[in-house]
């Protein structure tokens, strides 16, 4: 079942891209929105992978206010003393900035996009070794920590 999920929110951090290998990468961002009648403060994480993730990247730092849509993923695992943890959080599929208090400029990339593994090219018909290299192309630019 997918659960599909729209909001708004402020990024509480600055993004955080990580290559996790094979030449992919994600963006973790984390939000504050508010909801209800009262108005009560909750947090949000949210993620978005490859090419748009590293364009999220370039785009977005913290006190940003972002619309984002996506899909509610929980993610289980154990922890050291074997006990079951979860956490939900938001597989963006679009995010781009709030303009409720706020103007924008936008900068076209040439890449965007899904792969077809049959032929090696995206669904604009981009090589995906291109993108791969962009991806690669971010983190050398990066100091290591």
């Amino acid at each position: 079942m997918t659960i599909n999920v729209s909001g708004s929110g402020t990024l509480v951090s600055e993004p955080e891209l990580r290559e996790v290998g094979n030449g992919k990468a994600v963006l973790s961002l984390r939000v504050a929105a508010y909801q209800g009648k009262d108005k009560e403060k909750v947090f949000i994480d949210l993620e978005m992978w490859d090419e748009p993730g590293v364009n999220a990247n370039k785009s977005f730092s913290k006190g940003d206010n972002i619309i984002f849509t996506g899909e509610l993923k929980e993610d289980t695992w154990k922890n050291k003393e074997g006990e079951n943890r979860r956490k939900m959080k938001i597989n963006l599929r679009e995010v781009g900035p709030s303009l409720r208090f706020a103007t924008s400029v936008t900068t076209k990339v040439e890449f965007k996009g899904g792969s077809d593994t049959s032929t090696g090219r995206g669904r604009d018909n981009v090589d995906t070794a291109e993108a791969k290299a962009m991806i690669q192309e971010q983190f050398a630019q990066e100091e290591p920590f």
